[in-house]
């Protein structure tokens, strides 16, 4: 049987594509393997608000998603709908979600009195333990932690407004914030010239949403001084991100 000879033009258009995928852009296999079973967006978030709605007997929708490095692993973005409160969320395949829902209720309850009637927004979120890839600690843990063991955590209170907040209302909200026995707390300031795209803000949350649209904002500040807390005319006089009164 004779072999006929194929032509070199067919040798050359597939060996082409395949030293690129292999030789420039290996990723393309990592990328396409990594797809293959991972769960599908449109579930996690399904997953993602059905869990949350009977564990906390509110309605949520989840408006943001991402999937990280890790194969399967996403971190998102909700609201809870009755409350307006927006969070932020980790979840893993097979797991329930690790989210910071509970802490920002917690925080709202203690802000709230000292920022009403006005166009401040805030949120809180934890710095140490962070949410992502800590889903062994359980959700006993991330439902109560702020109350059961304050002193061992990391939280960062974030401030977004255009008119200015006085040093008075950051005072006495950094002072409540220390009676609950929070460890370790930091607070950022970030003033704007107009008011911010809330939609977006919701769907990033204040840090990420101030590195994506720095131009938007006047400056940043972030208090330090927290122990000085004993007399309000000592604490963040001449600070750029606050007025007196």
């Amino acid at each position: 049987m004779k072999l006929q000879k194929i032509p070199f033009w067919i040798i050359v258009s597939i060996l082409v594509p395949l030293i690129y995928l292999v030789v420039v852009n290996p990723h393309f296999f990592v990328y396409l393997f990594s797809s293959i079973g991972s769960p599908n967006s449109g579930k996690i978030k399904i997953e993602t608000r059905e869990f949350m709605e009977q564990r906390y007997d509110k309605p949520f929708q989840i408006i943001a998603l991402k999937e990280t490095n890790l194969n399967g692993y996403y971190e998102g973005r909700g609201i809870s709908v009755e409350e307006n409160l927006t969070f932020s969320f980790a979840k893993s395949p097979g797991r329930a979600p690790q989210t910071d829902y509970p802490l920002n209720v917690w925080a709202k309850s203690l802000i709230a009195p000292f920022v009403e009637n006005s166009d401040i927004k805030y949120e809180a979120e934890y710095q140490s333990p962070s949410l992502s890839f800590n889903d062994n600690m359980g959700l006993d843990y991330w439902d109560n932690n702020f109350l059961t063991k304050p002193g061992k955590l990391s939280i960062k209170i974030s401030f977004l407004y255009t008119q200015k907040m006085s040093r008075e209302q950051i005072f006495s909200i950094i002072k409540k914030m220390k009676v609950q026995g929070v460890g370790n707390l930091i607070i950022m300031l970030y003033p704007m010239a107009a008011s911010p795209d809330v939609s977006l803000l919701d769907k990033l949350g204040l840090s990420e949403y101030y590195e994506k649209n720095s131009g938007e904002f006047i400056g940043t500040c972030e208090i330090l001084n927290q122990e000085h807390l004993n007399d309000i005319n000592d604490f963040e006089v001449g600070n750029p991100c606050l007025r007196d009164k």
